[in-house]
């Protein structure tokens, strides 16, 4: 029994593995007979077209964001939350022409903190977002829509079936445990103990490695540290032992395949690729304002990248090779607005691993210019329920 289910499993992982390296034959086939160079260059993009280029609808509300706080309009609020400042607040600049700055700016109130992954979402629900999309499909940087549905539709299937079974491998850890406790090493008291402990705290564990590493690879991880655990402390079968340290061993080699393999496949075209990493080449401030070069530079590293890229933000710390943002060809002096950006960044993005810059093939968001939320790769991208947070405290309202 033991040996046909693990037979199974590994079967299901090649299966899975193979789909992944046929998908990303057939869309690298789909990229070669797609544009190849851009039809404008970056200096002719918007910085929410930038946006949209580099990391999807996601980028766009993040830049939407970083337009508020320029303007005076929104002040950070706490980890993950943003509010509008009050009357004593600084004085408030005109928005740019875009709509998205304008829909998020509608959901703030003053006093009133609001999540920021919540305002983030928001800035793209309308027409707006649609038509940005579709000029880009009209410069050949964007696949149009339905070129990578077949693709896009195994790629997802594969990711599912190896996401349950990176489910079935964390509730096996919680039934390797319970066996354990029932069967500790002869003369051990404190081994049982342990292990209780541990599989009273297993959920708590999962929380944790949601929190910090996000996705199923990071609940997997723990699960198989939980099972060592568990094997460690417990008079398993060593078959049943081996098998199971086998298939988590696989599980993770299968995940290592996929991103070798593109990861989400994005619907970037070549051409796309060569505008961005353009984009990234040149310093976003020459020849442009302090807050424009600001949005340029969030759209090509977004606000998490402010934050871990402190000293490198000339559209190159994403891998660009530019100058600093401020500095033009040769300059080593950054825009005024992009420090106290940096701080805002710092001080209201969340801690989890949402934002993260994207340098997967083709972009890591969905073919329609999202951000697979769904679970296209495992990361948890979920905003919070809850809309708006109270002042005092940070209690939930609604």
């Amino acid at each position: 029994m033991v040996i046909a289910f693990v037979l199974a499993v590994a079967g299901c992982q090649v299966a899975v593995g193979v789909c992944y390296l046929l998908t990303r034959l057939r869309y690298t086939r789909l990229r070669t007979r797609g544009p190849l160079r851009p039809a404008t260059g970056p200096d002719d993009l918007s910085a929410y077209e930038l946006a949209m280029l580099a990391g999807g609808n996601r980028r766009v509300g993040e830049v939407a964001l970083a337009e508020l706080y320029l303007s005076g309009r929104a002040v950070a609020w706490g980890r993950g939350a943003v509010a509008r400042p009050g009357p004593e607040g600084t004085p408030v600049r005109p928005l740019s022409g875009a709509p998205f700055a304008r829909t998020v700016d509608a959901r703030l109130q003053s006093g009133v903190a609001v999540p920021v992954e919540r305002l983030v979402a928001t800035a793209t629900r309308g027409d707006a977002a649609t038509a940005l999309l579709w000029r880009l499909r009209r410069l050949g940087l964007f696949f149009p829509p339905g070129a990578l549905h077949g693709v896009g539709s195994w790629r997802h299937a594969a990711w599912g079936v190896h996401a349950l079974l990176g489910v079935g491998g964390v509730l096996f850890a919680g039934y390797a445990l319970v066996a354990a406790v029932g069967t500790p090493p002869p003369g051990s008291t404190a081994a049982p103990l342990l292990l209780g402990a541990v599989f009273l705290g297993y959920p708590f564990l999962l929380h944790l490695a949601h929190r910090f590493i996000s996705g199923v690879q990071g609940a997997v991880l723990t699960a198989v540290s939980v099972t060592v655990l568990a094997i460690a402390g417990g008079a398993l079968p060593r078959s049943a032992a081996a098998a199971a340290l086998a298939l988590f061993a696989g599980w993770f080699a299968l995940y290592g395949c996929y991103r070798a393999s593109g990861g989400k496949l994005g619907p970037r075209t070549v051409a796309g690729d060569t505008a961005l990493a353009e984009a990234r080449a040149l310093a976003p401030g020459r020849g442009r304002t302090a807050v424009d070069s600001a949005l340029r530079t969030t759209a090509l590293v977004g606000l998490r990248g402010l934050c871990l890229h402190p000293r490198n933000q000339d559209g190159g710390a994403d891998g660009g090779a530019g100058s600093s943002a401020g500095g033009g060809a040769g300059g080593g002096t950054e825009h005024a607005e992009l420090a106290p950006l940096r701080a805002f960044a710092s001080a209201c993005w969340p801690r989890s691993g949402a934002g993260a810059v994207d340098r997967s093939v083709g972009g890591g968001f969905a073919a329609d210019g999202g951000t697979g939320d769904w679970g296209g790769d495992g990361d948890s991208l979920a905003a919070p329920r809850s809309t708006q947070w109270r002042r005092s405290g940070g209690g939930r309202v609604g």
